[in-house]
């Protein structure tokens, strides 16, 4: 008897403990009917389900924390249907006015989420939610996602209640229903049966957070009181700190109430409060609410930006999304770390990756004061690598108010490939005290666009911008820039990749363009500017680079197998006719032919977006002393279900002369086949571009490409075979000149020689 005593006697003492205490609980049940089918909370029936129920004030006529809710089930098994999202939220409906008028998900708050138990048999099941505030001002709007992807029986459901108007709104099927944006539903003039448990009723959380005249340091916290409390505790810390570790005030007598110490400059914090309710004990924590203190406005320059910040998101700048939802991170080089792959400096920079094709993302700067600048610019690197002719952009923006528009900069719009770090250098226009850039991101696939080291500087002598190279041959280039303003400039130039510092340096010149002389043939160079202003001096621009003519081939047999290790051989160049889609260098087609004609690589134009046109030029030839020059190549262009590449070939007989066509293919060409045209105008600055159209097909391929000026008597071309009968048939060439000519024929696929 005395172990049967003891526990009554100890429930009495904690039942009367806590109720001498000033704490109350309560338990609400809403809807007492028996009916089923009506498919809410959910329909075990069918895959997947989504409702929302509404549940008036006048029903629930409690406030404080619902800690836990309870369906009726009515059945034998929930084995297949017991997959639940779990979101509460208040609201001012009492019906729902049609078939999509769904309560937005984003103002619910999610209680719970996961798997349960199969109950096996009718009754009440239970949900150990997380605690929600309920103001008992509103209705209450209770939704639930069924996400379990297979069904129970229809003798499975939920009991529910009929009532006069349409509270509840349900969809059900076989497909998988996101809650943000679900389609039409069916309306019911009933409510699921449901209990609510509320916990400490005598002391009810606060509600509807809010943050006012936020500055750099300091913000106003409020909140709405739903009990009688006066004194209330704030926690708080850097956004995502988990709670209980944040900074504690308590004993606070104001609402809302200045929080003015403890807070950092263009930071981002979470916070919560609680009612301290004296005898009633104190209520759950409210939050986290989120807001951050603003920035202060770039004054001093120059300012900088490396995007050392631990991969995390800088504070005081911030995105607009233009098309798409895509972000703008911070890792280090390109996607997937890789063209490049490494920042510029250091070890992050920013980078809008690829995600999806056409997504668009404004980086916007914090703001900067440039009122009384006469000069100030924008310096950055920069990288934008295509991807299998997949091609990311970058454009740069200003605007000179918070809520003003954006303008392009002048010249800041980066549509091609870039896969080595260079600098840009821009002049900003219109300077205001409310200064903004933004560098804007366009998803093109390619590897991303990525931008590091940025410098916004001011000068008494601009710097140049716009840097090029014209009039480029073997030996000579004109060095072009727009000036900032001076009209003496310094240039430093040297190979490729040279350390500034270490070039060439031509002080003083007031020529531009500058004409560079003494180059050596087939090199890449890379180039610097400075304005010199007399008493001072620009920041240097650059590197801008440039790669001198090879000089010309005059020694014959010329030939080019392609076997350079998947490179573009040397001298050769690309030209783009539509799209920026490049010449590649493999093993045979996409798929067909398996290999390359001779070796193991030959080029190709292969498939990467119909219509696309790029040539592929060779070197330079002198053909001034030559009277029969040839050129001959393998080629092959395998149709792909019906789809068809194109080649054609051209010459011209200048460096900037027009081309012409010699020669076109536009069918179907299963196998290496040797092509043999004679070469027009001879001319001592000659080239020839093989030409490749993308239709989808399997690629362009050529290989063993030959240039022969050495012959006197010509090789016929245009073979082919007319009038044909059981025993006879014409053949036909075209003449390379002689009047005479040899023929050897046999049966299909012989020997030649026999």
């Amino acid at each position: 008897m005395k172990n049967k005593i003891l526990p009554f006697v100890l429930l009495w003492l904690f039942v009367t403990m806590f109720s001498l205490s000033g704490f109350s609980q309560s338990t609400i049940q809403i809807g007492t009917g028996t009916s089923t089918g009506q498919r809410i909370p959910i329909e075990p029936a069918y895959d997947y389900t989504y409702a929302q129920v509404i549940y008036l004030q006048s029903e629930i006529s409690t406030a404080g924390d619902i800690t836990e809710l309870k369906w009726y089930f009515h059945g034998s098994s929930l084995s297949n249907s017991n997959n639940w999202d779990i979101y509460i939220g208040h609201t001012t409906k009492t019906v729902f006015t049609s078939t999509s008028d769904w309560i937005d998900v984003s103002s619910l708050t999610q209680v719970w989420s996961g798997t349960f138990a199969d109950p096996g048999e009718s009754g009440w099941i239970t949900f150990d939610i997380t605690d929600f505030s309920y103001n008992n001002t509103d209705n209450l709007v209770i939704a639930v996602d069924e996400n379990s992807a297979d069904d129970n029986g229809f003798s499975d459901d939920f009991y529910c209640t009929s009532v006069t108007n349409y509270r509840a709104l349900t969809e059900y099927g076989s497909a998988n229903i996101n809650p943000a944006s679900p389609p039409s539903g069916s309306r019911k003039k009933y409510i699921a049966n449901i209990i609510l448990e509320f916990g400490n009723t005598a002391c009810p959380a606060p509600t509807s957070q809010t943050v006012t005249n936020i500055s750099q340091t300091s913000a106003d916290l409020g909140w709405t009181e739903n009990g009688t409390a006066t004194t209330w505790d704030i926690e708080y810390g850097a956004t995502s700190y988990t709670q209980g570790t944040g900074t504690i005030i308590t004993g606070v007598t104001t609402n809302p109430y200045t929080l003015s110490s403890g807070l950092s400059v263009g930071t981002t914090y979470d916070w919560y409060v609680r009612a301290n309710c004296g005898g009633s004990g104190v209520s759950t924590w409210t939050g986290p609410n989120t807001f951050s203190t603003t920035c202060n406005t770039v004054t001093a320059y120059p300012w900088t930006e490396d995007f050392e910040n631990n991969g995390i998101f800088l504070p005081c700048w911030s995105q607009e999304y233009l098309s798409g939802t895509h972000d703008w991170i911070f890792h280090t080089g390109g996607y997937n770390n890789g063209n490049p792959s490494t920042a510029h400096g250091g070890t992050y920079n920013a980078c809008f990756s690829p995600n999806s094709s056409g997504t668009k993302t404004n980086l916007v700067t914090p703001q900067f004061d440039l009122s009384g600048q006469s000069n100030p610019q924008l310096s950055f690197w920069h990288t934008q690598a295509s991807w299998e002719g997949d091609q990311d952009e970058l454009r740069i923006y200003y605007k000179t108010t918070e809520g003003g528009t954006w303008t392009l900069i002048p010249g800041a719009v980066f549509t091609s490939s870039i896969t080595s770090w260079i600098q840009e250098t821009f002049n900003l226009p219109s300077p205001s005290s409310t200064y903004y850039i933004a560098f804007e991101g366009l998803d093109g696939y390619g590897y991303g666009v990525c931008v590091d080291d940025v410098e916004v500087s001011v000068s008494s002598c601009p710097t140049p911008t716009g840097l090029f190279a014209d009039n480029i041959s073997q030996t000579s280039v004109n060095l072009n820039w727009t000036t900032g303003g001076a009209t003496t400039w310094n240039i430093e130039w040297g190979a490729t990749g040279f350390t500034q510092g270490a070039g060439t340096m031509i002080s003083g010149t007031t020529s531009n363009p500058n004409s560079l002389s003494g180059l050596s043939a087939g090199v890449s160079y890379d180039f610097y500017v400075q304005d010199d202003c007399g008493g001072s001096q620009s920041l240097w621009t650059g590197p801008a680079s440039f790669t001198t003519l090879c000089n010309a081939i005059t020694s014959f047999l010329f030939s080019e197998d392609f076997e350079n290790v998947g490179a573009r051989p040397d001298c050769w160049t690309e030209e783009y006719n539509v799209g920026t889609h490049d010449w590649a260098f493999q093993d045979g087609g996409d798929t067909e032919p398996i290999s390359a004609h001779g070796g193991s690589y030959n080029a190709i134009f292969m498939h990467q977006s119909t219509g696309s046109s790029t040539k592929l030029i060779t070197p330079q030839f002198d053909f001034s002393n030559l009277t029969n020059p040839q050129v001959s190549f393998w080629y092959a262009q395998v149709e792909d279900v019906g789809d068809q590449d194109e080649l054609r070939v051209y010459y011209k007989t200048s460096q900037g002369g027009a081309w012409t066509m010699i020669a076109e293919y536009t069918s179907n060409v299963s196998d290496w086949t040797q092509v043999t045209l004679n070469l027009p105008s001879p001319n001592a600055t000659y080239f020839i571009a093989f030409e490749g159209t993308d239709g989808y097909g399997q690629g362009v391929c050529i290989d063993d490409v030959v240039v022969d000026g050495t012959i006197s008597c010509l090789q016929p071309t245009d073979l082919f075979t007319n009038n044909i009968t059981t025993t006879s048939a014409d053949l036909n060439w075209t003449t390379g000149g002689a009047t005479t000519w040899n023929i050897e024929w046999g049966a299909k696929d012989f020997t030649q020689g026999t």
